[in-house]
């Protein structure tokens, strides 16, 4: 059956009276095509019951693992309150076709967006169910928003498929979003190409490594049925997917050959801004680091903070007050309550690593500068508070091994190559860079300059940075804790 441009070519009055013949049509076939167990039949009728009980209008179903998509996500992100099926275990393109086609009759129509996860390669299996999932398509299309979501797999398990099981997979996925595109009824989504997914182990749960957890699913939610990214519209784009998702492979061979060598007992303290400290996990650098060593870490990163205490931040001098629990009344009103309560693990974590009677180095991580840059704080004041510092981190009983950090490129609106001074008397942000480096080579300290990047150059930064042109996005946050972890094992 040729679907690609079918349906999208017949008149209104055309594609009415064939939505209502194909909508008889799909309900008369589906349950003689699906040919579904008792068993699995009773759940499926129960599951479109819980359907109706809900009161929903917009339902996510899949033939893959989507235990992990919470539904108040949908709600928050899309602004849908949505049923996400997660107590139904399909595996088999017939049972889905099953329960789609129950879920209109039982609803009345009352559901008016259809979130449906589908694996490619599962649907290319039986031409007869594969047909009879586009047919339901294309008449539920008429009355209802449908977005496809592909099942995002773990590295691992794609770098398994020979190169002709790759192949045939490829064709499979091409086959399927151009037949689901040819029903002119859905948007179709591929996130399984992101490295930022992929390669990290954090984005799976610890019982299903190919199953996505619950973090990784908000980001998907967010990026995939909100802000339109991962979006398919045609064979070539496949095409397009899978060369990227060949290159990442090629990539993460390539640098995670000391994946998980680091010992579990090793610990690591980030100090640090929102390039540290803004995100949730999987997907903060330091969260990335853990995913891929074991390392134990503390992401003590607030957004806004900079090196130069003022009315606005309490400094990393501040911070080291927090964290050192000293003299914490005094900054209590700049560090804000929330803010240490919305990662209170981490803080307590973090003050916990000073104290330990120990003679193992732990190591901790200073990236500050673009704040100060954004502030205009003078050159000399930045490195004279810089320097102290570390001379409170070294006057503590336990040794920190510190590592410094040079910020990375920024892309920000009016920029000339991100040189120019953001404030008219201020500094170049390469000015910052350059004292963090004198300091690391003055003091004999290690530096993990985040300008050195074997894939993120000031070129390409716009790829891999947020459209603030400052902090980096899932990809960029993934390749700098992946170098991170490559930088921290070659030093040790």
């Amino acid at each position: 059956m040729n679907y690609p441009g079918e349906y999208t070519k017949k008149n209104r009055l055309q594609k009415r009276i064939s939505v209502i013949l194909v909508t008889f049509a799909v309900s008369l076939a589906i349950p003689v095509l699906s040919g579904c167990s008792t068993g699995m039949e009773k759940q499926i009728e129960k599951e479109a019951d819980l359907i109706v009980q809900s009161g929903k209008n917009a339902v996510f179903v899949a033939d893959y693992d989507i235990s992990d998509f919470n539904e108040t996500y949908f709600s928050e992100r899309r602004g849908i309150p949505t049923y996400v099926s997660r107590s139904l275990n399909i595996e088999k393109t017939k049972d889905l076709n099953s329960l789609l086609n129950k879920i209109p009759t039982k609803t009345s129509n009352s559901v008016t967006h259809y979130f449906i996860g589908v694996d490619p390669v599962k649907l290319n299996q039986n031409a007869k169910d594969a047909d009879v999932f586009y047919s339901y398509l294309t008449a539920l299309g008429t009355g209802a928003e449908i977005d496809i979501l592909y099942p995002v797999y773990q590295a691992d398990y794609w770098d398994k498929l020979s190169d002709s099981k790759l192949e045939s997979y490829k064709n499979d996925y091409k086959t399927v979003t151009e037949n689901i595109i040819g029903t002119g009824s859905a948007n179709v989504y591929f996130p399984g190409y992101e490295i930022w997914l992929i390669g990290n182990p954090g984005c799976f749960t610890e019982d299903n490594r190919n199953a996505i957890c619950e973090d990784a699913s908000k980001v998907i939610i967010m990026s995939a049925f909100c802000d339109g990214n991962y979006a398919v519209f045609s064979g070539n784009d496949i095409d397009l997917c899978f060369r990227s998702l060949e290159n990442n492979l090629k990539i993460l061979d390539d640098n995670l050959v000391f994946i998980k060598k680091k010992s579990e007992d090793e610990e690591i303290l980030f100090l640090g801004d929102s390039i540290f400290g803004i995100y949730g996990p999987p997907t903060s650098i330091p969260a990335v680091v853990h995913s891929l060593t074991d390392v134990n870490v503390a992401n003590c990163g607030i957004g806004g903070l900079s090196i130069h205490a003022d009315a606005n931040t309490p400094g990393l001098d501040g911070l080291l007050d927090v964290i050192l629990q000293e003299d914490e009344s005094e900054v209590q009103d700049r560090i804000t309550d929330r803010i240490i309560s919305e990662n209170a693990g981490s803080f307590a974590y973090g003050s916990t690593l000073f104290q330990k009677e120990d003679d193992d180095a732990f190591t901790v991580l200073l990236e500050f500068g673009i704040n100060d840059y954004v502030n205009g704080v003078k050159a000399d004041e930045f490195e004279r508070e810089y320097n102290a510092a570390i001379d409170r981190i070294e006057s503590e009983p336990r040794h920190a091994q510190i590592v410094l950090v040079v910020p990375g490129f920024l892309n920000m609106p009016d920029m000339n190559n991100g040189e120019i001074p953001f404030q008219a008397d201020g500094e170049s942000m390469e000015t910052y860079r350059e004292i963090i480096r004198k300091i690391a080579t003055t003091r004999n300290l290690k530096c993990f300059d985040m300008t050195k990047s074997n894939y993120i150059t000031q070129e390409n930064c716009f790829y891999y940075l947020e459209a603030d042109g400052i902090h980096y996005g899932c990809q960029g946050r993934f390749i700098t804790g992946m170098e991170l972890c490559e930088f921290l094992e070659g030093e040790n």
